[in-house]
């Protein structure tokens, strides 16, 4: 999984620079919740990113999106840690996107497409014996650095400006031993430079 990672990140830096494109500084707010058989008591917590994508015109109507995004996708769970844990991470959209004209100088993007995430630090938290620990520690049950998933939604170009909404969901388990996949679904906005 590590290695994927990495292909994806040479691969977004070799098409960034050997490609035109239009670059659009992005920040994004929603919800962040856990899903799966093995989630109890989770809740929605309020989640946040901020990152660049790049835009590569295939046709007038089809693009390819790669961007790097800096994401704090908390976990709230009153039972478990009794609060929020801040989660955050480095992630690599890969969306393919296809644009309809609604108006002069407008278009909408209907995009999807897989994301590759890796897990920097969290804030700590307390598993009752005193000591302060990471989401990532074995302590703490050892939340799974490398994640992916699946991410989709909708653009609204607007000349200078993108508004958005994503919703995106993780096919990779949040820990080795729980059915458990993180969900994430917000709005956007862009400004393109």
């Amino acid at each position: 999984m590590k290695k994927l990672f990495a292909i994806a990140c040479m691969m977004l830096m070799s098409t960034a620079m050997f490609a035109q494109s239009n670059m659009t500084a992005r920040v994004g707010v929603g919800m962040s919740t856990f899903t799966g058989d093995d989630v109890k008591d989770a809740k929605s917590a309020f989640a946040y990113k901020i990152g660049v994508d790049y835009d590569y015109a295939i046709t007038d109507a089809f693009s390819v999106i790669p961007g790097v995004e800096f994401a704090n996708k908390p976990l709230k769970n009153d039972e478990a840690f009794d609060g929020n844990v801040n989660i955050f991470s480095i992630q690599i959209p890969i969306f393919a996107a296809y644009k309809f004209d609604i108006a002069e100088g407008m278009k909408l993007a209907v995009k999807a497409g897989p994301y590759f995430g890796f897990g920097l630090f969290s804030s700590k938290i307390d598993m009752g014996d005193g000591k302060d620990y990471s989401i990532f520690d074995k302590e703490a049950g050892e939340y799974s650095r490398f994640n992916a998933g699946i991410v989709a939604g909708l653009a609204l170009d607007l000349g200078q400006y993108v508004v958005g909404a994503e919703f995106s969901r993780g096919l990779t388990k949040a820990a080795k031993d729980a059915k458990a996949y993180g969900m994430c679904y917000g709005l956007t906005f862009g400004y393109k430079f």
